[in-house]
């Protein structure tokens, strides 16, 4: 019979003295590469997509709640919009004039 101890699950040495070494910024890019990295990844930006659409669906519900509730909403929207809006550029085509911009207006 074989004793327990020979079968149990360790780390690779080797990956252990590698890591030891890594620099901080570059542990985020090894913790990227492996598999649990990659599912930590995918929990955090699904809660937040899951946040989001919650936040989403509750401010068009005050549409049931009536005129004065959905226009404080939108007014909300709008402020919250404006501080994290970046400056226009020059080549934007928010002037409503078409065909002055090289960009294609879609």
């Amino acid at each position: 019979m074989h004793d327990v101890d020979e079968f149990r699950v360790v780390a690779h040495p080797a990956t252990e003295r590698m890591l030891r070494k890594i620099p901080v910024e570059s542990r985020i890019v090894a913790f990227w590469r492996t598999m649990i990295g990659k599912k930590v990844a995918m929990a955090v930006t699904g809660a937040v997509m899951a946040l989001f659409v919650l936040a989403h669906i509750l401010g068009n519900l005050k549409v049931f709640a009536g005129p004065d509730e959905i226009n404080a909403y939108a007014r909300f929207l709008r402020a919250s919009s404006a501080k994290s809006a970046s400056p226009r550029s020059a080549t934007d085509n928010s002037s409503g004039s078409r065909g002055s911009s090289s960009s294609p207006a879609w």
